[in-house]
């Protein structure tokens, strides 16, 4: 992959994370002139299943030979944030409750529903078919469940060569991740096809802006008329009879339809880019050091700013100081987990009886 085409898509990693960050802090911390930046957020999960797809085709095919590697990089560098965030929810429950006990909205969650909770999303079930439901006080932990089937189903897929064994798996996976997961996968494919096909695409300045500029057009107009909202409504009623029924059946998948065609819209766009990847080459490469590091922080802005935003909220600051706090914060926890994945790797194949593996 062409170094600035990896640059571009770590810039992109980190900004779709602050995205959904605005989202939430619009929802939670009512910042109302931020509604249309807040409208981006669902999207920007949708972006993160296309670059997920894309990267783990990337790794599979030139870094992660086997499955014993490709095994320990991914459970090291999904539990070296899961896990902390969990420990964080539980944290910032047991401190709220005991500041606002009437207020905490997770204080209505009885024990018992608690760790049934917990033991669900340390193996990531939470919406897989024998799921129980999410964490409340972290949304964005919905996505998790969805993605690390994803990996298992493609590294059964890719990394197995006895035909019966892989299908059998494929199967038993399949049954387990259920409906709800298994209907957005489809974009998370298409992040591996672009990967495939990737490498094809020749420089064509002009053309490559004039995609750009009439794709990011059709963009922001499906954005600013919400026409995703429309096409979710009229499939949930034309497959289900309802949206009460289809969220009931597919909880976030239910705007798989709507879903489908973002996802094609942001390919495109990532296709128009690297047409014209020679006219930003040299001056996203002078930012190499400063992208890289960004990038590094994203999975922990999106996996922790939910429930430091719920605990601020309650502290009745600034919504912009709530903000920033909440992004420095989990900036700062990040550090200690997702910039040590190394640490969670040597951990984990020590567990497994592996031999260390060099980081990716």
């Amino acid at each position: 992959m062409k170094k600035e085409h990896s640059l571009l898509l770590d810039f992109l990693r980190f900004f779709a994370a602050i995205l959904v960050l605005i989202h939430h802090s619009e929802q939670i911390l009512h910042i109302p002139h931020w509604s249309f930046l807040a409208s981006f957020g669902h999207d920007a999960v949708i972006f993160f299943f296309i670059l997920s797809g894309f990267v783990i085709s990337y790794v599979a095919k030139n870094k992660e030979s086997d499955l014993r590697k490709y095994a320990i990089a991914r459970i090291s560098r999904i539990t070296s944030v899961s896990i902390p965030s969990l420990i964080l929810v539980i944290f910032l429950l047991l401190i709220g409750n005991l500041i606002w006990t009437p207020y905490y909205t997770a204080s209505s969650v009885d024990s018992f529903e608690w760790l049934a909770i917990f033991i669900q999303s340390l193996f990531y079930l939470n919406y897989s078919s024998i799921g129980v439901g999410g964490i409340p006080t972290n949304g964005p932990y919905w996505s998790l469940s969805y993605e690390v089937f994803y990996y298992v189903i493609f590294g059964i897929a890719y990394y197995i060569r006895v035909q019966w064994i892989k299908y059998l798996l494929l199967l038993i996976v399949s049954l387990v991740a259920g409906l709800k997961i298994l209907v957005l996968m489809p974009i998370w494919i298409l992040g591996c096809y672009f990967y495939e096909k990737h490498s094809v695409i020749q420089q064509r300045p002009v053309f490559g802006s004039m995609l750009l500029i009439v794709i990011m057009s059709i963009y922001l107009l499906i954005r600013a008329l919400n026409v995703d909202d429309q096409i979710v409504k009229l499939s949930s009623i034309y497959f289900f009879g309802s949206e009460s029924l289809a969220n009931e059946t597919l909880s976030y998948g239910k705007r798989f339809l709507a879903d489908y065609i973002l996802a094609v819209v942001f390919v495109m766009i990532l296709i128009s880019l690297f047409m014209i990847s020679d006219l930003y080459k040299y001056r996203i490469r002078r930012f190499e050091r400063v992208i890289k590091l960004l990038a590094s922080y994203s999975f922990s802005i999106y996996l922790y700013h939910y429930p430091i935003l719920i605990f601020l909220s309650h502290m009745k600051l600034n919504s912009y100081i709530a903000m920033i706090t909440t992004l420095l914060i989990s900036m700062l926890i990040g550090y200690f987990t997702e910039r040590k994945k190394d640490v969670f790797k040597k951990v984990i194949s020590k567990s497994l009886n592996f031999t260390q593996l060099p980081e990716k």
